[in-house]
């Protein structure tokens, strides 16, 4: 109650001495009891304490307000026209680098078969679905089929990169690793692509030299 005091004083320095003693009459009425409260075990919160409370705290959190937005058509096809789309492009291009070690290199997708269009047309037409709020995930596929090199045998190596999808939330994962968990509304920099892809490359670079011995 600073205000409330700091105008007694004033009064008081003016020749009002009653406005202060007043006021100091009445907040040692409101400590007694408050005190006799306490004393028997009750709550001594008042009101105005919880409202003060709640109002600093909203005014701090508002300081620090995110761009929340709720699972729906628009906000996933926003998601795959700027996040989703360069995501996947960069993985087919990374995953790209290991085809001349193969006889076949094959994308697939978990929303459509590609049928002679590109798996790009596939999740295009996917991002126009009237329900498209109702998925859960979506994810691309890389195989690389029938190693060329100095192998035993021919093998075959596969990645994945997939995207599942919460109410508020979204979370890439990679080559069967979680990543982070980021709002719908949270773009993902060229330089974090490169960051969240590079594992898949790792992974599978691995894969192809322990499987053709380390040559």
């Amino acid at each position: 109650q600073k205000d409330r005091y700091l105008a007694a004083l004033r009064k008081a320095d003016a020749g009002e001495l009653d406005a202060l003693t007043n006021y100091l009459t009445l907040c040692a009425e409101a400590s007694m009891k408050r005190g006799i409260l306490a004393a028997k075990g009750e709550s001594i919160e008042e009101e105005d304490d919880l409202i003060k409370e709640i109002e600093l705290f909203k005014r701090r959190q508002n300081g620090e307000s995110k761009q929340v937005v709720p699972k729906s058509n628009e906000a996933m096809r926003e998601l795959y026209q700027t996040n989703l789309r360069p995501l996947f492009t960069e993985f087919v291009e990374m995953m790209g680098r290991m085809d001349e070690l193969f006889t076949e290199a094959k994308v697939t997708t978990s929303v459509g078969e590609l049928q002679g269009r590109s798996w790009s047309q596939v999740m295009e037409q996917w991002a126009t679905l009237p329900n498209l709020k109702e998925h859960n995930s979506v994810q691309l596929g890389y195989e690389l089929r029938g190693f060329k090199g100095n192998a035993s045998e021919p093998f075959n190596v596969s990645s994945q990169l997939s995207a599942n999808f919460g109410e508020f939330h979204y979370v890439v994962n990679v080559a069967g690793k979680n990543g982070e968990n980021r709002l719908y509304g949270q773009p993902i920099a060229e330089s974090e692509r490169k960051t969240i892809l590079r594992p898949a490359l790792e992974m599978i670079f691995a894969e192809i030299k322990k499987k053709s011995g380390g040559q």
